[in-house]
């Protein structure tokens, strides 16, 4: 759901389907794993050249879904959907569109144990990106049709949000015939996903263009999307879009003087307490929402290379937020970052990492825990899965 700074980003990559019994469950958490540091959780990997996590939903402390995807061999991406139910981490039969089958997820969110979505994309046989959707009905994951937009029919999608079992929004993006990318909005009304029109930047000099990654809704006529779309340099700059009830609107956010910056993930508090995250050149970035307008809030970009970004943000309640991502260590070598907010300022939090290089793209909390996501190269080997977790205190 998320994007990443150029200088951190690590490539995608794709997976093939696997039997879930294929896949060995992790062994079971011990209390003492669960601290008030964040601390590496081991997580299963089907796929033998790369696996990649790139959300997380916290339900319940027994109740944990984190979605991504996978290759094995030489065959096409396939899903990856694992489960936490408070002892350890099993791998989920998910479901994957196209011929051959494939599919990659970027983004989950849930209204309860047994209403639960995931969205992504995968390729058609032509070769196109299609929009892709699930959901777990508490018992098996299934593929629910979503449209595309644009001629022919396309796109992938970054973030989903499930309010209600009735009222859901996923974002993310298609390119027109003239191989230009253009944000792109599904909404669900408790029968059919269909497009809902959004607005696209027009940067002097540029084509109109964008990409929306995350979306946060506090109600059916507050909701909040981010991303980002590229200037007349073909440079990233930040987007943010808001929905009223009735139309997505652009609104503004701080010019930051930077030459390349993008949001990747929001959340909400309340309609004056909107918070994303994202990067600026080589630096992280945070942007709030107070109810008028969007300014930046200062946030620590750690190492001495100051190279790093954020991916993910959750809100456990005012003066409890957690953002998490990636940085340049001293070493130079790939770590994984995660911030707090207190209610005045953000401060680097200690976060576990695996050998190799780390990085996180999502974090999520349900108040009793909070967990965070991503992916580690090691030194020899595959690509793996990476969840960290923590306990209050």
């Amino acid at each position: 759901m998320a994007a990443c700074a150029a200088a951190l980003c690590i490539g995608l990559a794709g997976a093939a389907p696997l039997a879930a019994s294929a896949a060995p469950a992790a062994p079971a958490r011990s209390a003492a794993a669960c601290g008030t540091t964040f601390s590496v959780v081991t997580v299963p990997n089907p796929g033998s050249m790369s696996n990649e996590l790139h959300d997380v939903v916290s339900i319940a402390t027994t109740d944990v879904w984190a979605v991504g995807y996978r290759i094995d061999g030489s065959n096409p991406p396939a899903t990856t959907t694992v489960h936490d139910d408070g002892t350890g981490w099993t791998l989920v039969p998910s479901v994957d569109g196209g011929s051959p089958k494939n599919g990659q997820l970027f983004s989950v969110d849930a209204t309860s144990s047994t209403d639960v979505w995931a969205a992504g994309s995968y390729t058609n046989a032509t070769g196109f990106q299609q929009t892709l959707i699930e959901r777990w009905d508490g018992g098996a994951w299934a593929r629910v049709q979503s449209p595309g937009n644009g001629t022919p029919k396309n796109g992938s999608l970054g973030g989903i949000d499930a309010r209600t079992t009735t009222d859901a929004w996923a974002v993310g993006s298609y390119v027109n015939k003239h191989g230009i990318q253009l944000t792109l909005a599904l909404r669900w009304d408790g029968h059919a996903w269909s497009v809902v029109p959004t607005p696209n930047p027009a940067p002097a000099g540029a084509p109109k263009n964008g990409g929306l990654g995350s979306v946060y809704a506090l109600s059916d006529t507050n909701v909040w999307a981010v991303g980002s779309y590229l200037d007349a340099d073909a440079l990233s700059q930040p987007l943010v879009e808001h929905w009223n009830g009735t139309a997505w609107s652009v609104v503004k956010t701080p010019d930051l003087g930077a030459d390349e910056a993008a949001l990747t993930d929001v959340t909400a508090l309340s309609s004056s307490a909107v918070w994303a995250v994202g990067f600026r050149d080589t630096l992280t970035l945070v942007e709030r929402w107070d109810g008028a307008k969007w300014s930046v809030v200062d946030s620590p970009t750690p190492g001495a290379h100051h190279n790093a970004n954020l991916s993910g943000i959750t809100a456990i309640r005012a003066g409890d937020l957690w953002a998490a991502g990636a940085y340049v260590t001293d070493q130079p070598s790939l770590g994984t970052l995660v911030e707090h907010w207190n209610g005045s300022k953000w401060t680097v939090s200690s976060s576990g990492n695996a050998t190799g290089d780390d990085s996180l793209s999502a974090i999520d909390g349900n108040g009793t825990e909070v967990w965070a996501v991503g992916d580690v190269f090691p030194p020899t080997g595959a690509e793996k899965n990476l969840a960290l977790h923590r306990c209050p205190g």
